[in-house]
C-alpha cells in the first residue's frame, strides 16, 4: 500500500504535525541522497500538502 500524509499523520500525529508546521513556515525543505560513492547529496524541494498527500515540486536538473 503507497504511504499517505493522512495515514501518517493518524499513525504518528506529533511527528506529522511538527514536521507540517515546519514545511509550512519556510516553504522549503530538503531530501538528502548518498551518490553512488557514498558522499551525501541535498536536493532543495518546495512542498505541497493536499488533504490526503505531500507532493513536491523538484527543480527538473536536479538529478533525482
Amino acid at each position: 500500500m503507497a504511504a499517505s500524509w493522512e495515514r501518517f499523520a493518524t499513525t504518528a500525529p506529533a511527528l506529522a504535525s511538527a514536521g507540517r508546521r515546519l514545511m509550512d513556515a519556510t516553504g522549503i525543505a530538503f531530501l538528502a541522497t548518498l551518490r553512488r560513492d557514498g558522499s551525501p547529496r541535498l536536493h532543495p524541494i518546495v512542498p505541497i500538502f493536499t488533504s490526503e498527500r505531500l507532493c513536491v515540486f523538484i527543480n527538473p536538473a536536479s538529478p533525482k
